[in-house]
């Protein structure tokens, strides 16, 4: 019996320390800041206000480039406009539809920093999920997302420290920054009644 218990507290840790702690990433959450370090960069942002919130996704990338502070970049409808136009444009997702350029006034490009193991899983799978059902002419993909928006605060050299941001500022300036915590993937239809 003491080697069965012995044996369950390992495998415990073990989970614990690979899907809890997770010793390979890259991102820190601390309280009210959140540090991303890559290779040659480590950026801090601050988080701002709470997001929790359903999107219709409409492209993206999860392939990222070297140094780059976010696991995800995507295209996205929030659900709440996506209903709107679905009540009377049932179709407004294919170009073709007279509600597609409603769709447009809406259409927001959110760039994800997976807080943990988990959530950054959940980004690269709706990127790929979205690419396949767009090539296999499928249904739309949809993601929920529980976190906080970010503004970035500072960008630093890591091999000697040397702040970086205003260089970078004009390029961030223009993007916009999210933490997420928890991600899903619910069934888009199960909004579109």
């Amino acid at each position: 019996m003491g080697r069965l218990l012995t044996i369950v507290l390992f495998l415990a840790a073990g989970y614990w320390l690979v899907n809890v702690i997770d010793p390979s990433s890259a991102v820190r959450v601390d309280g009210r800041q959140v540090t991303v370090r890559t290779d040659d960069f480590e950026a801090r942002f601050a988080r701002l206000g709470p997001i929790s919130d359903s999107y219709m996704i409409f492209g993206g990338t999860n392939k990222q480039p070297k140094n780059s502070v976010m696991h995800a970049s995507v295209t996205t409808l929030a659900m709440r406009h996506a209903e709107l136009i679905h009540q009377s444009y049932p179709d407004f997702h294919k170009c073709s539809s007279p509600g597609a350029a409603q769709a447009k006034r809406w259409i927001d490009q959110m760039n994800f920093i997976g807080a943990n193991r988990s959530a950054r899983k959940g980004l690269i799978e709706v990127v790929d999920l979205h690419d396949r059902s767009l090539r296999s002419g499928g249904e739309r993909v949809c993601l929920k997302v529980s976190g906080s928006e970010l503004a970035l605060e500072s960008l630093h050299l890591r091999a000697d420290g040397s702040d970086v941001t205003r260089q970078f500022e004009p390029a961030f300036g223009r993007m916009k920054f999210y933490l997420a915590e928890e991600v899903e993937l619910p069934d888009c239809r199960s909004y579109l009644r």
